[in-house]
């Protein structure tokens, strides 16, 4: 399964990692040449007028090739990618005013949204979304929106990677928009496009805490309460890249890993590591490492594909894991190992696994945190390896919490009402985690409400929204099962990473050939 390594250059690329710019107000030509604004300027939105008079709005333009690429209808359609060529473009504009958008998906939104529109000349036209799939329809999971008091606002992608009843599970995760009304707390569950969701319950904690923290969860769901965070002295990846700017502080400017130039016969090539050195204060031998990180739309493309190698056994797949406990244990091991995000402590043993990250759907960042034992931790500094596969993370931010561990009440807000899109009641449905699940297709959503006591103490109250549940990913269940690959995925260490390296090659070579032929 070895594949040559692509050297696209990643300049071409790049783009994919600025944040944007809305498209609001006016526009202002630009007196710089198409390649050098790009390149210098990074804007998220540009208007391009050719010498044949066509105007063309391009949202996270990036130069490949000979060409500037982009995509159109972000806004009131799905995503479609365009390229223009520079030889064609007589004027560039750009937004005057606006303000800053998080483009989510980096690089591999760019190369998922080629493929898609290469491989499916007739595109499905889902309900577009605010999240960074938005019309490719690849299935990621269901979506939380908070009321803040004049709008809903996305605010959480729940259990990512729960694809089947017996991998159902529950999630914790921080409600960072949700603003308590009249006594009252208000959230809505949607179901993305490319998805059936199965909700069994979903659960808001009111968390109090000292003023001067904030609460997190890990990845087995239990909140933790972290002070202030002290950023990385020096961070870099497994590209030799000095990335401290990109996770320093949450800003919405993102580490991804570089795609380009992967060996698949190189274990050093289909696994990518990010580096980071914190200063240790005196005295410390425990710590927890805070990261803001969300999954990559390759991460979501890459599994619908993987589901998609069963072909027509698809259901009788879906059946064994749902039926044999061990076949889901063994397949949550092996999907834990390649694609959550896995953390290492260098001791004077070497490197000791503390814990993993795990799957944060494509539509939102989360925090998630883990709890370090600094025992055998020699010297000043602290020094942590985060790892997947390449291109599935998106780290915005990495902060160490020396501090003491500090103690959390945690409460069950009263549900009060619940009630689907089409005005019916499922409270009971929601209320409780018993499998008794609501089910939801694409478009649907369940509005959610919840009684709020009023506080009475000087702690902070937090909000955090414990989800159980599962999904399904539309799949074409078409062809013959490739048995052999899927046995291999099943069983052989780093399988799917070297499968989903040698995925990213065919990607950007096609990407190539595309761009040549234009």
């Amino acid at each position: 399964m070895r594949t040559r390594p692509h050297a696209l250059p990643v300049r071409l690329l790049a783009g994919a990692l600025i944040t944007a710019q809305a498209a609001c107000g006016g526009w202002r030509s630009s007196v710089l040449a198409p390649q050098q604004l790009i390149e210098t300027n990074h804007p998220g939105t540009v208007r391009v007028t050719t010498v044949a008079g066509e105007q063309v709005t391009l949202h996270n333009p990036f130069l490949f090739g000979d060409s500037l690429s982009g995509f159109t209808d972000t806004r009131n359609g799905p995503k479609r990618a365009r390229t223009v060529a520079l030889a064609d473009i007589l004027s560039v504009e750009t937004p005057d005013g606006g303000s800053p958008l998080l483009v989510a998906g980096g690089i591999t939104l760019a190369i998922v949204a080629v493929v898609a529109a290469l491989n499916d000349p007739k595109p499905q036209r889902p309900r577009p979304t605010t999240g960074s799939t938005e019309g490719l329809a690849l299935g990621s999971c269901p979506a939380i929106d908070s009321w803040d008091g004049r709008d809903w606002r996305l605010d959480s992608g729940t259990y990512s990677g729960a694809i089947t009843a017996g991998l159902a599970r529950a999630e914790v995760d921080n409600l960072e928009y949700a603003v308590p009304e009249a006594g009252t707390l208000r959230l809505r569950v949607r179901t993305e496009p490319g998805e059936t969701d199965h909700i069994d319950a979903v659960e808001v904690l009111a968390v109090t805490h000292p003023a001067d923290a904030r609460p997190i969860p890990d990845a087995a769901g239990r909140i933790h309460a972290v002070g202030v965070l002290t950023s990385p002295l020096t961070a870099t990846d497994d590209r030799g890249r000095d990335v401290r700017t990109q996770v320093a502080r949450r800003d919405g400017y993102r580490w991804e890993s570089i795609p380009t130039g992967r060996d698949t016969a190189s274990l050093s090539d289909i696994r990518s590591w990010l580096d980071l050195t914190f200063l240790r204060p005196p005295g410390a031998e425990t710590a927890r490492l805070v990261l803001d990180a969300v999954t990559t739309p390759w991460a979501a493309y890459l599994n619908r594909e993987m589901i998609a190698l069963n072909g027509t056994a698809t259901d009788d797949w879906y059946a064994m894991i749902d039926r044999i406990p061990v076949a889901a244990a063994m397949f949550t091991a092996t999907r834990t190992r390649e694609a959550w995000l896995s953390l290492q402590l260098r001791t004077k043993d070497g490197w000791v696994p503390q814990g993993v990250y795990s799957e944060a759907g494509g539509e939102v960042g989360r925090e998630q945190l883990v709890t370090l034992d600094l025992s055998a931790v020699e010297g000043d500094t602290v020094q942590v390896r985060l790892e997947s596969a390449p291109s599935f993370w998106l780290v915005d931010y990495a902060g160490m919490d020396f501090g003491p561990a500090t103690p959390v009440s945690v409460a069950s807000l009263v549900p009060v009402r619940a009630t689907t899109h089409d005005g019916r009641d499922v409270l009971p449905l929601l209320s409780r985690a018993d499998r008794d699940a609501l089910v939801q297709e694409t478009g649907d959503w369940v509005e959610l409400t919840y009684a709020v006591p009023q506080s009475t103490d000087d702690a902070r109250v937090s909000y955090l929204v414990r989800t159980t549940g599962w999904y399904r990913i539309h799949t074409p269940h078409a062809g013959e099962p490739r048995t052999a690959l899927l046995t291999q995925l099943a069983t052989e260490p780093w399988a799917i990473s070297r499968l989903s390296t040698m995925r990213l090659n065919e990607a950007l070579a096609q990407m190539e050939a595309r761009a040549a032929d234009r």
